[in-house]
């Protein structure tokens, strides 16, 4: 049978190619940067929670030592280690208000310029609180070399381009603080176990021998203790700043792991 020639078959329209409409585009691409832009903060709480927690215990030990000093009857050694752990407390204290500031300008809805400025003040003001820090010539001089580069981050960090380049420029001189003041606490071992000695020579430390070693072995644990917390610090702030540094939305995990592990040397510390 042959089929008929039908004339509006010449005209028939080829079919179309499903090709995306540039309106659309310019509507996903707007859509996908709102929503990156609208993205939760990253999650600093625990790292600042935990920081507090650190500062906290380091306030609670002092007092724990000084009695041990004031049992074994010397006031002298009591008065050096009141100065010395002062100070110890004070360049703590220093992190504890950086763990603030960084959190709440990691939250902020203020724009790059001025979270970069709060930035470095806050940079500027860690670097100063350590400077001062007494102790050991060699750990006092590394502590003032890192203090010298954290300076430098800060005065750097209002022209970086953004809180994350910022952050991560600036941990390895954060990391070299922490490092002096762990350090820097093995003075106050040192003083321990100087005192420990001391006890001991006291008139009718022999009867209590066992006890003074038992205060003074308890009184080092704790110091070695709040050394292992800020070792753990360490790598809770470092989570942090990964996590201001992501470009996706952070992983809170990370942070919380870190800052777990720095709970649970703190109540170490605070248990003994």
């Amino acid at each position: 049978m042959i089929s008929r020639f039908r004339p509006s078959a010449l005209f028939a329209r080829a079919p179309r190619s499903r090709a995306i409409s540039p309106l659309l585009v310019l509507v996903m691409l707007t859509f996908t940067l709102l929503t990156r832009a609208c993205a939760a903060p990253p999650n600093l709480e625990p790292f600042a929670a935990a920081t507090h927690e650190l500062t906290n215990t380091a306030r609670a030990l002092g007092p724990k030592v000084k009695s041990t000093l004031q049992m074994a009857n010397l006031p002298t050694q009591v008065d050096r280690f009141e100065r010395a752990w002062s100070a110890r407390v004070k360049a703590l204290e220093s992190l504890n208000r950086y763990a603030d500031d960084l959190n709440s300008i990691a939250q902020s809805a203020q724009t790059q310029p001025e979270r970069l400025r709060r930035y470095s003040d806050s940079l500027a003001a860690l670097a100063s609180a350590f400077s001062p820090v007494p102790g050991n010539v060699a750990i006092f001089a590394a502590a003032s070399s890192a203090a010298d580069l954290l300076s430098l981050q800060a005065a750097r960090a209002r022209a970086n381009s953004s809180l994350a380049h910022a952050a991560a420029a600036a941990l390895p001189s954060v990391d070299l603080l922490t490092d002096a003041l762990r350090d820097d606490l093995l003075d106050i071992e040192e003083l321990i176990q100087t005192c420990h000695a001391a006890a001991l020579l006291q008139p009718g430390a022999t009867d209590q021998s066992v006890h003074i070693d038992a205060a003074f072995a308890h009184a080092l644990d704790t110091i070695r203790t709040l050394r292992e917390a800020l070792h753990a610090w360490k790598g809770l702030h470092a989570a942090a700043v990964k996590a201001i540094s992501s470009n996706t939305e952070p992983d809170a995990r990370e942070v919380e792991t870190a800052a777990a592990r720095l709970r649970s040397l703190i109540q170490k510390a605070g248990g003994q």
